[in-house]
């Protein structure tokens, strides 16, 4: 299984591939929306979860995380925000849209492993 890691930015995308391979999966990087959904149309099969951040350019994570959620090959794999901007508003709107956890910036790799175990149901024994 993998996760789809969405982020702008190429060191968070690493950050968060580092401990998803600390827990056993494959890591898929995307570095927006549009991007993800396209890589989607070929492995949605075999992605168990998803990382995304919040700002991007070409398409946000609000609008993907809207188009994930209203595609049924894609509604139901769990999805993790991330952004610099945890503001009440935002965090409430993500998880209205179908968002399993939101993960504020700056964040350790263990906060990316611990959000992930919770949204995939597994235990951590790498803790």
């Amino acid at each position: 299984m993998k996760i789809l890691c969405v982020d702008d930015s190429n060191v968070v995308r690493k950050i968060v591939s580092g401990a998803v391979h600390d827990l056993g999966y494959d890591a898929l990087e995307a570095c927006n929306g549009l991007e993800a959904l396209a890589l989607l149309e070929t492995e949605s099969t075999v992605v168990a979860a998803i990382t995304l951040d919040v700002t991007m350019p070409v398409m946000s994570g609000m609008e993907c995380l809207e188009a994930l959620k209203a595609n049924p090959r894609f509604a139901d794999i769990p999805v993790v925000m991330m952004t610099a901007v945890a503001d009440k508003e935002s965090v409430l709107k993500a998880i209205r849209l179908g968002a399993k956890h939101y993960l504020p910036k700056p964040f350790s790799p263990e906060d990316v492993s611990d959000r992930l175990t919770h949204v995939l149901g597994v235990v951590n024994n790498n803790r």
